[in-house]
């Protein structure tokens, strides 16, 4: 289930198609400047299914959720291959292709 963060009621998503999200990784190196982070983690994907990205797979991952039990289901692991990073950007966009409400991006830093 989802709530939307501002009104804090139930997203309708029946009759939805290509439920999914993006997810988006960035080591942030300060004055604006970012690299694409994905290359520091080993992932694993328990629920959902992967869609080619060819736009910045180094920054950006694109998945589609999983309907178990009549829900959506996404449940992606990341695993750090290094011990540092500077700061950590973490974004989910929800997208919906047909019969959703809009949803915002939701950024989360992480540090």
């Amino acid at each position: 289930m989802m709530l939307d963060n501002q009104s804090s009621q139930m997203i309708n998503y029946s009759n939805a198609a290509n439920l999914g999200t993006v997810v988006g990784v960035n080591e942030l190196l300060g004055n604006s400047n970012y690299r694409g982070a994905f290359v520091d983690f080993q992932l694993k994907l328990l629920y959902g299914s992967n869609v080619v990205n060819n736009i910045d797979p180094s920054s950006l991952k694109e998945y589609l959720f999983s309907e178990v039990n009549n829900e959506y289901v996404f449940l992606l692991g990341l695993i750090p291959k290094k011990q540092e990073f500077t700061e950590l950007a973490l974004v989910m966009l929800q997208m919906f292709t047909s019969g959703m409400e809009a949803v915002q991006n939701r950024g989360f830093p992480l540090q």
